[in-house]
């Protein structure tokens, strides 16, 4: 399984983040992930543009799926769990700040429907 990640490399521009989608999904990755940090990562100044809007990325998500594309999260906040799991998100990472999260890691293991997950350390 090949799995792309934009991450951040999006730079918080949404035409920039589609045409990412847009072209990964064209090579015939498995999967496509986007990193989705806490708010406190924005509230530094030098973060604070890398900001996506929730609606793009859950248009990347429906994208991908409409081609079959699995889509992934990398999240480090417990609270974006059950907005994921309601557009079915295929598969989740845990970000480093939440790697010793216990409330988020036993969410995801105990309550989504999907068990694929990364921890990066």
């Amino acid at each position: 399984m090949l799995i792309a990640e934009v991450g951040l490399n999006h730079l918080g521009d949404e035409l920039l983040a589609m045409k990412y989608v847009e072209k990964l999904s064209s090579l015939g990755v498995d999967g496509i992930t986007f990193q989705v940090p806490q708010e406190t990562y924005f509230q530094n100044p030098k973060n604070k543009y890398l900001k996506l809007r929730m609606k793009c990325i859950l248009d990347a998500l429906h994208y991908t799926k409409s081609f079959g594309i699995k889509f992934g999260v990398a999240i480090g906040n417990v609270g974006l769990i059950e907005e994921f799991e309601n557009h079915e998100v295929d598969f989740y990472k845990v970000l480093s700040s939440g790697i010793s999260d216990n409330v988020l890691i036993n969410e995801l293991v105990n309550n989504t429907k999907k068990k694929i997950f990364f921890l990066q350390g």
